[in-house]
């Protein structure tokens, strides 16, 4: 039975999330956009908003660009998401689920 990459993040994300936890859902910024801050200005957003409620959050992202979020969001890797739905010769491509703690208010 084959699987839709959707259904390895949904099912990742239900095994590593352990409490309510605000989830910030793909985005991805048009290249013509990229460099602009659009898509860190989401994120931020999705972040105030966890923070505001004091959750955690939780985000997927692509092995490129999981050290921003990282370096930038205080986001921690969980688990590697492997998609295997691509052709052989292109390998298996990796996202990785990611959690951010809790972060006081300033």
């Amino acid at each position: 039975m084959r699987y839709s990459p959707l259904d390895l993040f949904a099912t990742t994300r239900s095994s590593v999330l352990t409490t309510e936890t605000t989830v910030l859902e793909m985005l991805g910024t048009h290249e013509d956009y990229q460099g602009r801050g659009i898509g860190a200005g989401l994120v931020k957003w999705g972040c105030d908003l966890a923070d505001k409620d004091g959750l955690e959050a939780y985000l997927d992202a692509s092995e490129r660009g999981a050290p921003f979020y990282q370096k930038h969001f205080s986001f921690e890797s969980r688990r590697r998401i492997p998609i295997p739905e691509r052709p052989p010769s292109y390998g298996t491509f990796n996202y990785f689920s990611h959690v951010r703690p809790v972060q006081s208010q300033h």
